[in-house]
């Protein structure tokens, strides 16, 4: 996957980008389906999720960036299932410093993948990819 990070950032270069960027998700699909309980590969797609979608939308393909959005959601929504709540700690002061720093980073990735999804609605000049957009909420 870094490999296709590196190419995404040559715009000239971003269909091979995409290219390694599935690659890469597939085999990290392989991976999760082969061990659910491996926390580390489904971060791993989730993030792999996440290129391909900024860069289909780079590439201008509305259909591809939400379903890539849809599944990122998704591989979070399990992640976060899977890690569970946070066990109780002694030092509670800190862990709710850290409760909050944490709360904090989640909630600016959920409003950040709010944010594309409502412009991808509102902004969109392609009306097709704004009713997929409105088809899926």
């Amino acid at each position: 996957m870094h490999w296709a990070n590196l190419e995404k950032q040559d715009t000239t270069r971003l269909e091979l980008a995409l290219e390694m960027i599935k690659k890469s998700v597939g085999f990290d699909a392989q991976l999760v389906k082969d061990e659910p309980g491996n926390v580390l590969w489904r971060g791993y797609l989730a993030s792999g999720y996440s290129s391909a979608a900024d860069i289909s939308k780079s590439l201008k393909r509305p259909a591809d960036e939400l379903t890539y959005l849809q599944k990122l959601v998704e591989t979070r929504r399990l992640l976060a299932y899977q890690l569970g709540p946070p066990e109780p700690a002694r030092n509670w002061p800190k862990l709710q410093k850290c409760s909050r720093s944490v709360a904090r980073a989640c909630s600016d990735e959920a409003y950040r993948l709010a944010t594309r999804i409502w412009q991808r609605i509102v902004e969109d000049s392609d009306p097709k990819g704004a009713k997929l957009a409105i088809d899926q909420i």
